[in-house]
C-alpha cells in the first residue's frame, strides 16, 4: 500500500489536552485513532489515552495478516476500551461516571476504508478536493441539523450535549461507516470537534488538499488556533491520504448506505447471506450471525484476537 499520513495533537488555551491521536502500520493496512476526553469530567485524558492504546495495542497485536471482519473489529475493541476505562477509573478511585470519551477510528485495508465514531469526534472524507462525506455526530446539535432546525453552518445553536461516548455506565453504540474503496488521491481527515467548530468546509477541504501532509496538518491546526484566540480547544488531527489506484479486490461487505449503527449493520448483513457451519457430524447449520455476538458482547471483550 502507498500512503502518506501525519498526526497532531495541541492543548490549545486550556491547561491541559485531554485529546488523544495516533496511527498503527502494517504491511497492508493502517489504523488511525482520535479520542477526545470529555471536558468538566475528571479522568477525560485517561478515558482517551485508554482508547487510544486499547486500539493501537490490538492491532499491533493481531495475529493474522488481514481483519476478516473489520466492523466487528471496531465495536468489539471499542468495548473492550470501555470495560479498561472502567477498571482504570476504579483503580484510581474515580467516580465511576466522569472518565468518558468520544472517538472516531478509520482502519484501511488493501485499499478499503472502514471507520467508526462515537461522539462527535469526526471523520471527513475529501475526493477530487471536495468533501465527500462526513460523519454524523451523537449529539443533540446533530438532531437539529438532520431535522432541518438550523442549519450546519449557523450561529443559531451554538450549545450542544453529547448523546454517546465511551467510558461512564452505559455500554458505547457505536455508529459505523460504509466499506469505502480508496481512489487515488482521497484524503481522510479524522479530528477532534474542536477542530471541525473553528473552520468552516472550505477551509477544511483547503488544509486536507496540502501538496504535503505534513504541511495540511500543520496549517489545519494553526488556522483552528487563531480562529478561535480567546477559548481554544483542544485540537487533534490525524490525515491520510491514498496514493495507488482503486483496489480491484473484492468487498467484504455489500453495504451502501452512508452510516448506520452497529446493528444494523449486523441485521443486514444476516440478511444478505445464509452462512452455514458445519457440526461434529458433518451437518450444515445456520451459523451465529454478529447480532447475537453483540447481545453478549461483553465476553467477548477480552478475546479479541481469538475472533479476528
Amino acid at each position: 500500500m502507498r500512503f502518506t499520513v501525519a498526526q497532531q495533537s495541541i492543548k490549545g488555551s486550556r491547561s491541559i489536552n485531554q485529546d488523544r491521536v495516533a496511527y498503527a502500520e502494517r504491511n497492508n493496512a493502517v489504523l488511525m485513532v482520535v479520542a477526545d476526553g470529555l471536558g468538566g469530567h475528571e479522568g477525560g485524558d485517561l478515558a482517551a489515552e485508554t482508547l487510544v492504546e486499547t486500539f493501537i495495542r490490538s492491532f499491533e497485536h493481531i495475529r493474522h495478516p488481514c481483519i476478516s471482519d473489520p466492523a466487528a473489529y471496531l465495536v468489539l475493541t471499542t468495548v473492550h476500551a470501555h470495560t479498561s476505562i472502567q477498571e482504570r477509573s476504579q483503580a484510581k478511585g474515580l467516580d465511576a461516571i466522569s472518565p468518558r470519551t468520544t472517538c472516531v477510528v478509520c482502519l484501511v485495508q488493501n485499499g478499503l476504508a472502514y471507520w467508526a465514531h462515537v461522539g462527535d469526534s469526526r471523520l471527513y472524507l475529501f475526493r477530487n478536493q471536495r468533501r465527500l462525506l462526513r460523519t454524523r455526530d451523537h449529539s443533540t446539535r446533530e438532531e437539529l441539523i438532520r431535522d432541518g432546525l438550523i442549519r450546519e453552518h449557523g450561529s443559531d445553536f451554538d450549545s450542544s450535549q453529547l448523546t454517546r461516548c465511551v467510558g461512564g455506565v452505559r455500554t458505547p453504540r457505536m455508529t459505523l461507516g460504509a466499506e469505502t474503496r480508496l481512489q487515488m488521491g482521497d484524503t481522510l481527515l479524522l479530528c477532534s470537534d474542536g477542530i471541525w467548530r473553528a473552520l468552516k468546509t472550505r477551509d477544511l477541504e483547503s488544509h486536507a488538499n496540502a501538496a504535503q501532509i505534513e504541511d495540511g496538518i500543520e496549517s489545519l491546526l494553526s488556522h483552528a488556533q487563531r480562529a478561535q484566540p480567546k477559548d481554544c480547544d483542544n485540537l487533534s488531527a490525524v490525515l491520510f491520504r491514498w496514493e495507488e489506484p482503486s483496489t480491484t479486490g473484492t468487498p467484504l461487505y455489500k453495504l451502501s448506505v452512508p452510516e448506520l449503527d452497529q446493528d444494523k449493520i449486523w441485521e443486514a448483513r444476516s440478511n444478505q447471506t445464509a452462512e452455514t457451519d458445519a457440526d461434529a457430524n458433518g451437518t450444515q447449520k445456520p451459523k451465529a450471525n454478529l447480532g447475537s455476538k453483540l447481545a453478549d458482547i461483553e465476553s467477548f471483550v477480552n478475546k479479541i484476537d481469538d475472533i479476528i
